[in-house]
């Protein structure tokens, strides 16, 4: 028991300061100077302490997007057991002022992942402002254009399933993972994917720009 514990507590802690996969094996470019967590010592506390988990929550990066999205992931697995939304049914464009059945289930699908509160029956197939701004906080958290309007685009965003979300959510995890523990008290954030530039001083971001990114 005592060699099956020790191996458990010093593969998940390799796995918590390092990653599950070697992201060389991915992509062999990959360079990052992420550093030796120090896993001898983080279980000579645990022998000293008892606090496993203490020890094991230093060793995972430190950043405040890690931990959020460690809370994002228990979110999104809880509305994927509970099967809290379906696809919207497909038709067309919807945007302020229009009334329509399939604003319901627009309706319904932001309230699930706490975008709006859910409107009395009476007014659930008007698309007021309420929804709108509802809908463009959405966009804008997954890179789509901040229009608040439902079209084609947004629509395939809305009906990408909570269980895949939190499937991509654990891929990002596990990419904060390769990264270094410490990114400095300024630093660059590219996100590549919405062709958007962060920079960020003491965890706050104070400059953000659109980016052309390539090879």
């Amino acid at each position: 028991l005592d060699l099956l514990a020790t191996d458990a507590f010093l593969v998940y802690g390799a796995h918590l300061a390092g990653g599950r996969v070697n992201p060389e094996t991915i992509d062999p470019e990959w360079w990052s100077a992420r550093g030796e967590a120090d896993l001898v010592g983080a279980l000579e506390r645990v022998v000293e302490g008892g606090d496993v988990a203490a020890a094991l929550a230093g060793l995972a990066p430190p950043q405040p997007g890690y931990a959020r999205l460690r809370e994002a992931l228990a979110r999104y697995r809880a509305l994927a057991e509970a099967r809290e939304w379906g696809e919207i049914p497909g038709g067309p464009t919807l945007r302020r002022g229009d009334r329509d059945p399939r604003v319901v289930a627009l309706r319904a699908r932001l309230a699930a992942t706490g975008e709006i509160v859910a409107a009395p029956s009476a007014e659930a197939e008007v698309f007021d402002e309420a929804l709108a701004e509802a809908l463009r906080g959405f966009q804008r958290r997954h890179g789509l254009d901040a229009d608040g309007v439902l079209g084609a685009r947004t629509q395939a965003a809305l009906d990408v399933s909570a269980r895949e979300r939190a499937r991509q959510i654990a891929a990002n995890l596990e990419r904060w993972r390769w990264l270094p523990r410490d990114l400095g008290a300024r630093h660059v954030l590219v996100n590549v994917a919405a062709f958007e530039l962060e920079v960020v001083e003491g965890e706050v971001p104070v400059l953000g720009m659109r980016v052309v990114v390539g090879r």
